[in-house]
Order: structure tokens, then sequence, then C-alpha cells
């Protein structure tokens, strides 16, 4: 007799034995959906994960030499908690992309500004904020106005805890 996959428990729903092995039997399928994606020019589908998962066995940050790639592993490192690396990787995703085009992308610098807020680190948080809007293009202007936003506050916090 099958069961369902899903049984209400107290008001809550759990998953039943059955639901459970679904789960487990398609966990990289999931995975995969939730990721960020592109095609690579053969037409195979390329995935950039970004939650803990994808950096739970790496422990402290290495370069992809992509600056997409590490500033999704940036990303990934802040979701599992591990500043110190997801800072690193967002300071590689700047350095490799000074040689693209476009420059830096302000969300390079806007995360970085998140965790050092985090951190109570206000005087890292105002240099990277700054650094960021020295690098505003016209097609960033949107995306640098968030660091434009978030300036006034982060200074008032350095001030106050000089």
């Amino acid at each position: 007799m099958n069961k369902g996959l899903l049984v209400k428990n107290e008001g809550d729903f759990e998953a039943t034995s059955e639901g459970l092995l679904l789960l487990d039997t398609h966990e990289q399928i999931i995975r995969e959906h939730k990721a960020k994606k592109s095609v690579d020019s053969n037409d195979n589908i390329k995935y950039y994960f970004t939650d803990a998962e994808s950096v739970e066995k790496e422990y402290k940050f290495k370069s992809t030499g992509d600056f997409v790639l590490d500033q999704n592993k940036g990303l990934a490192y802040e979701h599992s908690q591990n500043y110190t690396s997801a800072i690193e990787a967002y300071e590689s995703a700047f350095k490799l992309s000074i040689k693209d085009p476009c420059g830096p992308p302000p969300n390079i610098f806007f995360r970085e500004a998140i965790i050092y807020r985090k951190l109570k680190e206000y005087d890292k948080e105002v240099a990277i904020i700054e650094l960021g809007i020295k690098y505003e293009t016209s097609s960033s202007k949107t995306a640098t106005a968030r660091l434009r936003q978030r300036l006034p506050k982060a200074r008032e916090l350095l001030n106050k805890n000089k």
C-alpha cells in the first residue's frame, strides 16, 4: 500500500520513508535545478553552484581562474559561514575581473561589505564600498547605487565604534 510521500504530523508535513528515498535519489537533479546555468559552445549545460555543499570539503579557498566561478564560490562559502574564504574568493574574483572589458561586477563589493558588517569590521566595509564605487561604469550604475546607499550607515557605524 502506497502511503504517499508526505504525512501530516502535528500541523506540519514530514517526508515518509518513500519521500526521503525519492529526495536522496534525486538530490543532484534538485541541486542542478536550483543552480545558475549557462550553455557552452558545444551545447553542454554548465552548472554554477552557490550552496554551502559545493565547498563543504574545501575549507580553504582556491581560485578557479574565472571571476564568475570565484564569485559563486564566495557566495557558497558565505552560505557555510566561512567568511575568511568567502572574502578571499571575492577578492580573487575582483582581481580576475579587472581584465574583463566590463570591469568588476558591483556584487563582489556588496557581498564583501555585508561580510565585513557581520564581522563588525566597519573600516574594511567602508573601504570596500568606496572601492566598488570607484569601479562604477555606465552599465553598473543601478547596482552601484546599492553601494552608495550602504555607505552612510557604514561610516556611521565606523565612527560610532572607533
